[in-house]
């Protein structure tokens, strides 16, 4: 059953994955007029079954803020970007200038925030502590960690040829601490550092990444390697290369962290810039892996048609993405963590138009086209409409299920009072498609 959820002349963002709150009973949004802006100053959620709205921060001296998820183990959890306060001229939100706040309810029902990342642009860099913009936090599985994509400030300002994004993790590991020499600089709870390193030409056909992005955490436990033994955390990126002929190509490239979480703790510096300053450290001993090397097909590469986000499978064998056929029509595709094996799980002669999510139960992916919802099976590679073709459309940035496999989320941009205002929708899974997973 098609369910309109929000309906007030405002804006509504859904960002692209974990806006359910654990129960399944909240969507959380913020209040942005397009997903390309910034111009926003409240996290709210919504009860799908009440209607009921809450409020989850609202902020102050003129900072904005946006991209909220949630976190899928600990109830009432949420983290979201924050601008800068008090913005100036130079000191104003920007890729470089923004953090990861978290919002907790206590006991007693108030909503309390805190800094994800720490903020300290001194050299040299400080272990566990950014220099930048966080951005797009994603929680593991089990709430305890969060991934991001990194843009460097220092490396930004000074118009460094290595001022490209990468992505980063935040856990509770050492406590980083640290007398702020002025205003902009924050201390956060959690210790990051970087997972990913780029460079600011790309050797031609060599694995070299010039900008990582679109991360995801792989599986719920991990997954397991072609030996059987399991690797606990990983996270797939999206690594934009260079083919032998120069061309730049996006690729899916594997982080495997040590599983021993002590030794996330020794910091691996990056190279020298050419402006003489260091990146921020990265975690040691990671193994990165190319996953899939597509330059040979007639379109390589993944697509970027529709902005979208790798996304693992549950048990973490698949990593999903979208990439072009030999008709130029872009399918739903799923890659083998194991051996970058590549399957085209939809057929259609339409394109995919949206961003997609996993049903927690791992049998298939829900993804917006021909202006409808569909599922796609895994195994069967059924591709089925569970809505009526839509009109007006589905936004493609978000289609999401709820941790309890019931629902999924999504917006459409409605016409009130002469102005279209972007508005959440659900729709019920029916029993018959769920007697199939």
């Amino acid at each position: 059953m098609l369910k309109q959820i929000t309906s007030q002349p405002e804006f509504h963002q859904l960002t692209n994955a974990q806006v359910w709150s654990s129960d399944s009973n909240w969507l959380v949004y913020d209040c942005r007029k397009s997903q390309s802006k910034f111009d926003n100053t409240v996290i709210e959620r919504i009860n799908i079954h009440t209607g009921e709205i809450e409020c989850i921060y609202r902020s102050s001296h003129q900072a904005c803020v946006g991209v909220v998820t949630a976190n899928p183990a600990i109830d009432n959890q949420y983290i979201f970007i924050h601008g800068p306060e008090n913005p100036y001229d130079a000191w104003q939100y920007n890729f470089h200038y923004r953090r990861g706040v978290i919002a907790t309810c206590d006991q007693y029902g108030h909503w309390q925030v805190s800094n994800l990342d720490s903020f300290n642009e001194s050299i040299p860099r400080i272990p566990g502590v950014l220099s930048g913009g966080s951005h797009v936090h994603m929680f593991s599985h089990d709430g305890t960690k969060v991934s991001f994509t990194y843009d460097d400030f220092l490396l930004s300002i000074t118009k460094s040829p290595f001022a490209k994004r990468n992505v980063a993790i935040g856990y509770k590991g050492p406590p980083v601490s640290f007398i702020p020499a002025h205003d902009k600089q924050y201390v956060g709870e959690y210790y990051c550092a970087l997972i990913t390193q780029t460079t600011d030409l790309a050797t031609f056909g060599s694995d070299e990444i010039e900008k990582a992005y679109e991360e995801c955490w792989i599986g719920n436990t991990g997954y397991l390697l072609s030996d059987g033994t399991r690797q606990r955390w990983s996270i797939a990126y999206m690594g934009d290369v260079r083919t032998e002929e120069g061309n730049l190509i996006t690729e899916i490239f594997i982080a495997d962290l040590p599983n021993d979480e002590s030794k996330w703790h020794t910091p691996h510096h990056q190279h020298m810039t050419e402006d003489k300053l260091l990146l921020p450290p990265t975690i040691s001993g990671i193994r990165h892996r190319r996953l899939t090397h597509t330059q040979d097909r007639l379109f390589p590469g993944i697509c970027h048609s529709i902005r979208h986000w790798l996304r693992s499978s549950p048990c973490g064998q698949y990593i999903a993405c979208l990439m072009k056929d030999s008709h130029g029509v872009t399918q739903l595709c799923i890659v083998e963590t194991k051996n970058g094996l590549i399957t085209q799980l939809t057929h259609s002669i339409s394109s995919m138009q949206s961003a997609f999510t996993w049903h927690p139960s791992g049998s298939c992916i829900a993804i917006a086209c021909n202006n409808a919802i569909y599922l796609s099976f895994i195994k069967t590679k059924v591709f089925i409409p569970i809505t009526q073709s839509l009109s007006p459309p589905i936004n493609p940035e978000a289609v999401v299920c709820s941790p309890d496999g019931r629902y999924i989320a999504f917006t459409r941009d409605i016409p009130i009072k002469n102005n279209n205002f972007r508005q959440i929708f659900t729709q019920r899974i029916a029993d018959v498609y769920l007697a199939l997973m």
